[in-house]
């Protein structure tokens, strides 16, 4: 698998070379400034492109204002104010009849916001294009103990459902097998900025070399490292692939058969785990929040 990885020498290596050839053919007109000079000037600009390191290269992740109970609580507030302006904008233009319907299903949703406050239970999407193993990572996830009172969705990602669903949910897993396409990236920033807590999973793993592995992950967490912390950006494999095994028999004959690995998923895990026992609360401020200003 061919990975992009940028190559600065060989850039730097090309500029040289044009500088060269430019000193060549405006040799005659620039002999005052001397051979060295026009060489030295190209060979110390290239240097110092070299080691210039672009300032978001150890940039720490760009994170919304943390959200607090009171923030919220003056969303939800917020919310039912323009519901009502609404509702007497309607009354006085005489088209209060026509629009009853979407403005009770609004208060209705208003309502109910107060109570999410006080909810234990974690929603947590499972997201991403087709064949990626959103289902087998969901089977997994299921059986092993990650934490309590968590109720599991799988989504397409950026599909219609998954712009009515996600927004809903507390805690995002977005299932990559490569790289990130760039409408992809912009998803999880729409994701983080809204105050919703993404982890980028890197499945199939095992369908590459290890350097292939390390390249992609580490690929990965470049492209996101303004959005997410490296510890969310994670190399799993849901469903490895079989492997061929062979066997002795007490005939002396060999038998060959196909055996399934263990799932590898125990960063995930150790991840998820941390997560929702420290930021549980958290999460549901912040899935609230975004229930509130939608509204």
């Amino acid at each position: 698998m061919a990975v992009k990885v940028q190559k600065p020498i060989l850039v730097a290596g090309l500029g040289i070379v044009a500088g060269l050839w430019l000193w060549d053919g405006l040799h005659d007109e620039m002999v005052v400034i001397g051979e060295w000079g026009l060489l030295g000037a190209i060979a110390v600009g290239s240097v110092f492109w070299l080691l210039k390191k672009p300032a978001s290269l150890s940039a720490a992740p760009l994170s919304p204002s943390p959200l607090t109970k009171e923030t919220v609580e003056q969303a939800i507030v917020k919310a039912n104010a323009m519901i009502a302006i609404l509702e007497a904008e309607a009354l006085a233009a005489g088209r209060l009849q026509s629009i009853a319907n979407r403005l009770a299903n609004l208060k209705q949703a208003a309502s109910q916001l107060p109570a999410g406050l006080q909810r234990k239970q974690i929603q947590l999407a499972i997201a991403g294009g087709k064949k990626v193993g959103k289902s087998s990572l969901r089977r997994v996830l299921e059986s092993c103990e990650v934490g309590e009172d968590i109720s599991w969705w799988e989504t397409e990602a950026l599909s219609t459902e998954a712009e009515n669903t996600l927004p809903a949910c507390d805690l995002l897993l977005f299932l990559v097998t490569g790289d990130l396409t760039e409408s992809e990236r912009q998803f999880l920033q729409q994701s983080h900025n809204c105050h919703q807590h993404p982890i980028l999973v890197f499945n199939q793993q095992d369908r590459y070399l290890p350097e292939e592995r390390e390249a992609i992950w580490q690929l990965l967490q470049q492209r996101l490292r303004e959005l997410l912390p490296a510890e969310d950006v994670i190399a799993i494999a849901a469903a490895p692939q079989p492997v061929k095994v062979r066997r002795y028999q007490a005939d002396g004959s060999v038998a060959e058969f196909l055996e399934q690995p263990p799932a590898q998923v125990a960063a995930l895990e150790e991840r998820l785990s941390q997560i929702l026992r420290t930021r549980r609360e958290t999460l549901v401020l912040g899935t609230l929040w975004r229930q509130a200003t939608a509204l």
